[in-house]
Formats: C-alpha cells, sequence, structure tokens
C-alpha cells in the first residue's frame, strides 16, 4: 500500500518590494535552488496521482469493475482518472535540472510504468464507453483484465519507490534549513518550520486507507500530536517576543501567525478523526496541513 499523502515541499520566499520585518531572512533557506524546484515539482506530481481521481482511486475503481465475473450485458465503466495530469506534471518535473540522480531514475520508472498503464487504460475506456464489448462478449476485456492490473501494480511500486526519496530529500532539506535557522538564532521561524515537520510526521503515520481504524497508529500519532503542540506553543512564544521587539518601521509576517491558527485547526483535526475513523475527516486533516504550508511559503524576510 503505497503512502496516501505527500508534503508539498515549502520553498524560500522572496522579498515584495516595499516590505519590511522584524523576523530576519525568512524560514526557507536558499541552498539549492534548483534542486528545491525539481524536488518540488516531482512532489506536485505525485500528490496528484494521490489526489481525487488519482492513481489508487482510479485502480480500485477499475478492480470494483470485476470484469473476469462481468457478463457483455452488465453495465461497465472504465475511466481513465487524472493519470494523465499526473504524468504531465512528473515530466515537467523530470525536465528541470538539478537533484540528485536516483529521483530522476525512479520519476523515469515511474513515468514510464504510468504511460504503458494509461495507453491500455485509455483503450479500454473507449472499448467500455461504445459498448463494443458487447459485440465481442466482453472477450477483449476479459483477455486484458490481467495485463491492466499487473500495469496499474507496476506503477504502484515505481510510485512507492519515488515516495521514498522524495520523503528522503524532503527530509534533508528540512533537517538543514532547521539548523541553519537554529543557528543563527531565528527561533521563531526554527519552530515555525519544525512545527511543520512535525504536523507532516503525524499525516505520513497514516500509510493506507486501513490505518484510520488502526488503534496501534492513533497511538504513535498522540505521541507526535503531544510533541507538535509543545512546538506550536513555543512558536507562541517566540512570536510574542518577535512583536515585543519590533522597531519603527517594521513588522512581523502575519503569516507566521496563519501558520500556528492552520496547526492548531490541524490539530483539532486530528482529534476529530481519532474520534470518527471517516477518510472525509482524514482529508481534512491533510487539507489543513496543506493550507498551513501555504501559509509557510508566504512568509517573506
Amino acid at each position: 500500500m503505497i503512502l496516501i499523502v505527500a508534503a508539498t515541499l515549502a520553498l524560500s520566499a522572496c522579498d515584495k518590494p516595499g516590505q519590511s520585518s522584524a523576523t530576519g531572512s525568512g524560514i526557507f533557506g536558499q541552498g539549492d535552488e534548483a534542486a528545491k524546484a525539481k524536488l518540488s515539482a516531482y512532489t506536485e506530481g505525485y500528490n496528484k496521482l494521490l489526489d481525487t481521481f488519482g492513481l489508487q482511486e482510479t485502480a480500485e475503481a477499475y478492480a470494483k469493475q470485476d470484469i473476469p465475473n462481468q457478463s457483455p450485458s452488465d453495465t461497465i465503466v472504465v475511466t481513465t482518472g487524472w493519470l494523465e495530469q499526473g504524468i504531465t506534471l512528473l515530466k515537467a518535473a523530470r525536465a528541470k535540472s538539478g537533484g540528485p540522480a536516483d529521483l530522476d531514475k525512479a520519476g523515469d520508472a515511474l513515468i514510464g510504468a504510468l504511460d504503458t498503464a494509461l495507453k491500455r487504460l485509455t483503450g479500454l475506456n473507449v472499448y467500455y464507453e461504445s459498448k463494443a464489448y458487447r459485440e465481442d462478449g466482453l472477450a477483449r476485456g476479459k483477455k486484458e483484465d490481467a495485463a491492466m492490473k499487473a500495469e496499474f501494480q507496476a506503477a504502484f511500486t515505481a510510485m512507492e519507490q519515488l515516495g521514498t526519496i522524495i520523503d528522503r530529500e524532503r527530509k534533508s532539506v528540512t533537517t538543514a534549513e532547521l539548523a541553519a535557522l537554529k543557528a543563527k538564532g531565528d527561533m521563531l521561524g526554527y519552530n515555525t518550520k519544525l512545527a511543520l515537520q512535525e504536523a507532516a510526521s503525524l499525516v505520513a503515520l497514516f500509510k493506507g486507507p486501513d490505518d484510520i481504524n488502526n488503534a496501534a497508529v492513533f497511538v504513535e500519532a498522540d505521541k507526535q500530536l503531544a510533541t507538535l503542540e509543545k512546538t506550536l506553543a513555543a512558536q507562541r512564544d517566540e512570536l510574542a517576543k518577535a512583536k515585543a521587539a519590533i522597531k519603527p518601521g517594521e513588522h512581523v509576517d502575519v503569516n507566521y501567525e496563519l501558520v500556528n491558527g492552520r496547526l492548531n485547526t490541524f490539530v483539532g483535526g486530528y482529534r476529530e478523526l481519532r474520534g470518527s475513523h471517516k477518510p472525509e475527516d482524514y482529508n481534512r486533516l491533510v487539507d489543513n496541513y496543506n493550507d498551513a504550508i501555504g501559509d509557510a511559503n508566504d512568509i517573506r524576510e
């Protein structure tokens, strides 16, 4: 089972003309911007495949048609989902410079697997939409069913490999940025960045649909929640200090406060999920996290 969400990578922000703040240089360091941009682009493509009508949902919808046990008189619906959009984003990421070689190698493998699966799936979509299966007694559909499922599985395997590398690179970037923030004494930026990382770690504990009903996963998530809440409290303390220390003509970027608010909503969303075990509550949890990332990306120097 592949991870059902991947956190988007936050990139460093640039100054807006005329803006001035009392918070230093922002929470996302410069580093290798080309590599970060490539990683972010791969993450966007990966997330598209995890999203509604992505790879997992499309493969599950196909499997539910239960082709081997259907008859030509049955109604069979096969769609291509958003696989093409995901492939387009992955190819755009592949075209960017920078990043480690194994990231592109994994990207190539996933793009190839998806291209193969989509080619067959597109043909089957026409076959079922046109009701051609009623002309040949579902012969083509049954003949190609095993191959279609195998191609979905190959895409899943390739996606897992890419996801592992994206996660490795994301953690590496985050670790370096946290160290840099701490070294220069930017504890507001440090605690903001750390809280986002801890929220991402909580989300990542849910590695498949069944995990929202897995008590052991919630035990670990509760531990992560406690750590996150301590970091959010520390971030609020640092924010108060920064506001108290501002000089005329300076300001503390409002997005620091927005990130804290989003993550507090995230915390509440987790507790909601823990009580409900509903997929829609998990999806809202992820949305809250992604909203926090969006606010963090808006933090300016």
